[in-house]
Parts: structure tokens; C-alpha cells; sequence
């Protein structure tokens, strides 16, 4: 392997360990319908700004998942296998659906090996060897040992002893030049998803706390900045698409799908959790540049905060249980595939509250620069687009990502295709047809049920358009209405995620026997419930709540899960008391490349 050239920063953080440096690394190179209300569809033939629908797909990342006995106990081999590549809340179905199906991964199995010393491997520049817990030549022997070279090695442990020196991190590479190295001491999807993360090039997503609880303040010393503060994303401490930032820079978005905006404009942007043909990216330069917030408990650099960035969040896959927002965000200029992602803080327009699950714009709400020059208003939103009008003291057009000219305010919904990776979408999930049991008008079918997100937003469909529902926490379907008098059906509310077919064909006049629960055929087909809500490590028991049904009966909505393991940064299980010596260790190393470290134990 190569050597590694770069300077590195130690801080301690409370009871945390944290590291990150800049420099080279070893690393693998890449191989190389319906109108909805937002996203009518322009007259422009969308086809020439596409993006995401032509992207090509990439080989397979190829992982090692080694499993260690620390003193603890051997690992729980069931466990890490569903996170790591089970079919539902996992770290390969995160990828699949983030990436629209262009980045999966290959993941194998080995052990559990029993290691000399009750010790995790810590971050030490390349590779095991270098480890200084004693225990970096038994793993490399291992290594040589399973036959085969892999682009990523997962190092997993058992039950953390005490005493036990260890910490969950991941090796920072870059979109051109992927790491190798992550290590797991809790068992989590945001732990799994976020460590390889750091692996392909991405950063922690911040967000920031201003004095007097203000989204965003002029003087930003008056901010600080919160390293893993964005709950909204994997990168931060939820179980939910990273942002759109990080999507563009790895590539997955390309083409129009990030559009560059110059004078004041109205624009269609769609959700950026599926693979559409439009706008999923907006880039508008701040009126003006501003330092980074206060250093609070960041690891890196501070960026310059010259850009504004949007992007749209819908109920869908991961992000199941999102209402369908507009998020504002600020940073730097985006960088290219060579670097790793700067740091972007997301704004939270409800600063007030202690959930994101608020802090993006609906229908009506705007956001405006604290020094003027910028607002950002959201006119109407629903599951599949929004169209926002921005007003901005900049000159010049709207240009993609590849220098294309772009004509406003673009392609809509129907250039979106479905969620990648076998998952569906939900939240505000189609009601169904007409009443239960009546005659006259179906109502459109919704969109499939929605897999919840893991262990934080785990919702259930609550009709939809037959599709596979999301594993974990079970629901139940609501209860069928009882048989109505003949009167006409309402139509049902739209589904997302999938545009609905139209009304179904109009029934006689009802005597009361109508069966409840089902929708009028038609092109809307039959509503089908979405399975419940996934809940992930050792968070909250999804539960049933049926309600009697209108149309096919809404849906049980499962109760979200606890994160399960979050990114919080505190002592590791079993090592209180151990956090200078760990110090003392971390400093001791010389060169650590590109890489950001953490240490942190599952939240209840």
C-alpha cells in the first residue's frame, strides 16, 4: 500500500475521541401518467436535460464483513448480517435506493475470529498492520487468509468488554478514490450506512444553533456548529437519505439534475429520493460570503458559507414518514470526485422545535437571508414536486451541471421513475376509492406502502397501488368500512410515489351491500396497505393502529422506532473511565488520511 502523507487533528469532545485529517490515502479506484399539482410537465423536451434515468450503473462494491470476539463474546452473526446486507433495513438496501440503483454492494461473511487482545482495531493510516491495540497482525493474517482481495473491510465485534479501548469509525476517501477501512462497535443502520459513507468521500452533515433560536443569523459567530446535528441524513444521525450535495458528488445525480440559478426564477423541483430527469438540486450564490459558524464540536475545517443549496424531500423509502418538504442549506462551493464533500449546513426554519422532521419549507413557507438579496419561496408541494420561486439579486440564467442551458421551470413528475432497491413510497399514501361498501366513482388508487425508515420514521402505507410494503414492525390494515348506502364514492386523495391511475368506473345504486374496503374498478386498481414501519438496533416496537376503513380501509400506522444506534458522539459501551488512554493512542499516531472517526454507543 502506499504511504500516507498528511497532518492530522486530535480533539477531544466531551467523552469523545475524534479525528479527521486531510491528505492520500489508500484507497480503490471507481470503476470507471397523471398531472400532479407541482411538477406539470413544460413544453421542453426534458429528455435533453436528463440526468438520473440515463446514469450507468458501477460494479459492485465487494465487502469483507470480519466478525471479532473481543473477550465479550462472539458477535451476533444474524444481526450483522441484516444490517449489513439484509433485504430490508440495511446498509446495502441504503445504497441501492440512495445511489437510484447505479451503486450496489457484495458482501461476505467471515468468522467470528477470536482476537488477542480485548481491544477494537482504532484508525491507523493503512490498514491493520499499523493498529496499535496488539491486535493489527492477527487481523492482516486474516485478511491474507480469505483468498481474495475486496474493495471495503468491515471489522464488527461482539459485546464490548470493559475497559476495552474502542470506537466506531470509517476511513475518509474520495468519489474517485474509495477507502477501504470501517469499524463497527455498535450494530445500527445510521453506524453501518454513515462509516462506509466516509469510505466513497462523504462528510458529516451539520447543522447549526444560533442565539435566540434563529435558523440562521448575519453574524454567523453567533452560530455553532453541531457535527452530527442533521437528523435528517445518515451523515448526521438519522436513518435518511444523505442530502442532495453529497448525491451529486458521488454522481449518482448528474446532467440537469443539479441546476445552477442566476436571476430570480420559478422553478419545478422533484424529490430527490428518486431517479427523475429534472431538477433535484438547486444552487444559488449567497448574497453574500460568511465564515463558518463557531467551531463548536466540528472535526474538520470550517468551510466559507458562499452558496445556498434546495433540494425536495418526499415520503419515500428511507425517507418514509417525511412530509414532503423543501430543505435549505448553506456551504461552500461543491468540489469535485478527487476531493471529499465539504461540510453543508441544513437550516432548520422551525429552530424552536426539537425534531426535523419540521425543518423545511411547505406550501406557503419562505426563507430569506438575514442580510436580503435571497428568498426562497415554497408556492405548492406535494409528494412528487415542488414549484418554488426564488428571488435573488443575481444576474444571469439557469445552467445545469454539465453547462447546459436550462429552461424553467422544467421537467415535472413524470419524468421520475420508481425507488430503487425493491422499496416503495408512502406518507401521505392514497385514501383509496370511494366510500367503503357505496356505489359510484372509485376514487384514484395511491401509491404502494411505504417501508418505514429505520428506527426513526417507520410509517406505514396507508393505501396505495399494489407494492410491497417495508419490512420490519408490523402493522395491521384498518378495519373495512361496513357496507354504505349507494351513494357516489368520493375520490380518494393521490398516493406518492407512483402517479395514480384515474377514477374507476362508476357503480349502480347501492342497496348496502356494497363489500367495505375495497376501491370501484378502475384504472386506479385496488388499494393495497403498506407493511408497517422498520425499527432498527434496539429502538421503539413498532405498534398497530387500525382506523376503519374508507376505501380499502386505512392502513395500522407503525409507531416509530428509537434510533437505534445513533451518531452521537459519547463513551463507547463498556469503556468508562478509558477515554485518556484513548486519547493518548490516538495521538500517538502519525499519519491518518483522509478519514473521519467517531466514537458512539446505540441511543436509546
Amino acid at each position: 500500500m502506499p504511504n500516507c502523507v498528511s497532518s492530522s487533528a486530535v480533539k477531544a469532545v466531551l467523552f469523545c475521541v475524534a479525528v479527521m485529517a486531510a491528505g492520500s490515502c489508500d484507497g480503490i479506484e471507481e470503476a470507471p401518467s397523471d398531472e400532479v399539482p407541482s411538477g406539470a410537465d413544460t413544453t421542453t423536451d426534458w429528455q435533453t436535460q436528463g440526468g438520473l434515468m440515463t446514469a450507468p450503473t458501477k460494479a459492485p462494491r465487494t465487502i469483507a464483513a470480519m466478525m471479532f470476539d473481543i473477550g465479550g463474546g462472539v458477535p451476533d452473526e444474524t444481526t450483522i448480517k441484516n444490517v449489513v446486507g439484509g433485504t430490508g433495513t440495511s446498509q446495502r438496501h441504503m445504497f441501492q435506493e440512495i445511489s437510484y440503483g447505479i451503486q450496489d454492494t457484495a458482501p461476505e461473511y467471515f468468522g467470528p475470529f477470536k482476537l488477542p487482545v480485548n481491544n477494537c482495531l482504532t484508525i491507523a493510516c493503512c490498514g491493520p498492520s499499523s493498529d496499535r491495540t496488539g491486535n493489527g497482525a492477527t487481523v492482516q493474517m486474516q485478511m491474507d487468509a480469505l483468498g481474495k482481495t475486496f474493495d471495503h473491510y468491515f471489522w464488527v465485534y461482539g459485546k464490548i468488554p470493559s475497559g476495552a479501548n474502542c470506537g466506531t469509525w470509517g476511513d475518509e476517501g474520495s468519489p474517485n478514490r474509495i477507502a477501504k477501512y470501517t469499524s463497527y462497535s455498535f450494530h445500527s443502520i445510521v453506524g453501518y450506512a454513515q462509516e462506509i459513507g466516509h469510505n466513497f468521500g462523504m462528510t458529516h452533515e451539520p447543522t447549526l444553533t444560533c442565539s435566540g433560536q434563529a435558523t440562521f443569523l448575519d453574524d454567523t459567530s453567533q452560530c455553532t456548529h453541531k457535527e452530527y446535528g442533521n437528523t435528517l441524513s445518515f451523515m448526521g444521525g438519522g436513518a435518511h437519505h444523505p442530502s442532495a450535495v453529497h448525491k451529486y458528488h458521488q454522481g449518482w445525480m448528474s446532467g440537469c439534475n443539479l441546476v445552477k440559478v442566476g436571476a430570480s426564477t420559478t422553478i419545478t423541483l422533484l424529490p430527490q429520493e428518486l431517479p427523475c430527469d429534472g431538477a433535484q438540486l438547486l444552487q444559488i450564490p449567497a448574497p453574500k460570503t460568511r465564515a463558518a459558524p463557531a467551531a463548536g464540536d466540528r472535526q474538520g475545517s470550517g468551510p466559507m458559507l458562499t452558496h445556498y443549496y434546495l433540494e425536495m424531500r418526499g415520503p419515500h423509502g428511507f425517507d418514509s414518514g417525511l412530509g414532503p418538504m423543501v430543505l435549505v442549506s448553506i456551504g461552500p462551493e461543491l468540489r469535485t470526485a478527487t476531493q471529499s464533500a465539504p461540510y453543508v449546513y441544513m437550516l432548520d426554519m422551525n429552530a424552536a422545535t426539537s425534531t426535523h422532521t419540521d425543518a423545511g419549507l411547505r406550501a406557503g413557507g419562505s426563507y430569506s437571508d438575514p442580510s436580503g438579496g435571497f428568498t426562497v419561496t415554497v408556492n405548492t408541494i406535494d409528494a412528487m414536486g415542488a414549484n418554488v420561486t426564488i428571488t435573488t439579486n443575481g444576474t444571469g440564467g439557469l445552467t445545469c451541471g454539465n453547462n447546459m442551458a436550462f429552461t424553467a421551470p422544467g421537467p415535472g413528475a413524470t419524468s421520475c421513475g420508481p425507488l430503487a432497491g425493491g422499496g416503495t413510497s408512502t406518507g401521505v399514501a392514497g385514501m383509496g376509492g370511494g366510500t367503503a361498501g357505496r356505489g359510484g366513482a372509485g376514487g384514484r388508487g395511491g401509491a404502494g406502502g411505504a417501508g418505514g425508515a429505520a428506527g426513526s420514521t417507520a410509517v406505514g402505507g396507508r393505501g396505495g397501488a399494489g407494492a410491497a410494503g417495508g419490512r420490519g414492525g408490523a402493522t395491521t390494515t384498518g378495519v373495512a368500512g361496513a357496507a354504505g348506502a349507494g351513494t357516489a364514492g368520493t375520490t380518494g386523495i393521490a398516493g406518492n410515489g407512483s402517479v395514480a391511475g384515474r377514477s374507476g368506473t362508476t357503480g349502480t345504486a347501492g342497496s348496502g351491500t356494497g363489500a367495505g374496503g375495497t376501491i370501484a374498478t378502475g384504472s386506479g386498481g385496488t388499494s393495497v396497505t403498506g407493511t408497517g414501519g422498520n425499527s432498527t438496533g434496539t429502538g421503539g416496537t413498532p405498534t398497530t393502529v387500525g382506523t376503519a376503513g374508507t376505501g380499502a380501509g386505512t392502513a395500522g400506522t407503525g409507531v416509530p422506532g428509537a434510533a437505534g444506534g445513533g451518531c452521537a458522539c459519547d463513551v463507547g459501551s463498556g469503556s468508562t473511565g478509558t477515554t485518556p488512554a484513548g486519547l493518548a493512542l490516538l495521538l500517538a499516531v502519525g499519519s491518518i488520511a483522509r478519514r473521519r472517526s467517531r466514537r458512539a454507543s446505540p441511543r436509546a
